[in-house]
């Protein structure tokens, strides 16, 4: 049993590796106040004063602006959280005796333009990549065993914010065809997946520097045919959609399942399939409020 300070522990992947680690018998803490009231990241005093009350052996840093599709119009506020927010966690976990860090970088880190730059390119991107960095210095100057695990798009039960795939199948619920365009989606993986890939981290034996937590990498008309295979929908070419992204290197989880020891990974069929039945099961509820009881003859 060890004791986990999960940052962002109420986020999407956060609530789902709380939940996780707590089913291994780990004691897990959040970034918040003795009251409950969540710390803000960039707030160095309340990060340092949160970690030395838990005295956590390991850190998993999720915490900070989550995607390129928040806060874009505030660069600066991006830089802040997840730049000066991660070395506030890593700062304070070299402070207070923390063992071992992990810290949650996206594959945003390595999109980039076409043309041959391999820069990000976006804001997002590039404080992932710096969070790497600062990652890997804390390991190397503040006695700290660290890593950076790259995750890809996470989808699954829970998510607010966009997501194609979620699109796809709310398309195919609300209207019965499943549009898709000719892109290849962003690298990707099903949130219970990257949840246990997390928490079998916490206590692996030893780290690499670098994991990437992605599981597939699927074309839009392969996401387009499964759910209309699942839900019975049609299919509906469209002739558009958003340019496959680029990015400067290619992603295998093989390490991270082994290091992790993650035994079976959901197969994508599978992963849509619950996937539908939530948006299913969203839309039952919708019709039935709580304390609706239908009447049986």
């Amino acid at each position: 049993m060890s004791k986990i300070l999960v940052t962002g522990h109420q986020g999407f992947v956060g609530t789902r590796l709380a939940r996780e680690l707590l089913r291994h018998g780990h004691l897990v803490g959040g970034l918040e106040t003795p009251l409950g009231e969540p710390i803000d990241l960039v707030d160095a005093d309340a990060v340092d004063a949160c970690v030395m009350a838990l005295t956590p052996q390991v850190v998993i840093h999720l915490g900070g602006v989550s995607g390129p599709m928040l806060l874009n119009d505030r660069p600066d506020l991006v830089l802040r959280i997840n730049g000066e927010g991660t070395q506030n966690v890593l700062s304070a976990a070299a402070r207070h005796g923390v063992q071992r860090v992990i810290y949650a970088s996206s594959v945003a880190a390595f999109a980039v333009p076409s043309g041959g730059d391999r820069a990000p390119e976006t804001v997002y991107g590039v404080t992932k990549r710096l969070g790497e960095m600062l990652t890997r210095l804390a390991g190397r100057t503040a006695g700290l065993e660290t890593c950076s695990v790259r995750i890809g798009s996470v989808f699954g039960a829970g998510r607010e914010t966009a997501n194609p795939m979620h699109e796809m199948v709310e398309a195919a619920l609300d209207r019965g065809v499943v549009p898709y365009g000719g892109a290849t989606l962003e690298p990707c993986i099903e949130v219970r997946d990257c949840a246990a890939m997390l928490a079998g981290l916490a206590t692996a034996a030893s780290l690499r520097p670098s994991y990437d937590a992605v599981l597939y990498t699927p074309t839009e008309r392969e996401v387009a045919g499964l759910i209309a295979e699942i839900t019975g929908a049609a299919v509906e070419w469209t002739g558009k959609g958003a340019p496959t992204q680029m990015f400067s290197r290619s992603f295998d989880a093989q390490s991270l399942i082994a290091d992790a020891g993650v035994g079976e990974v959901i197969p994508l069929r599978d992963a849509l399939a619950d996937l539908v039945r939530f948006f299913q099961t969203k839309r039952d509820a919708r019709k039935w409020p709580a304390g609706a009881r239908q009447e049986t003859a």
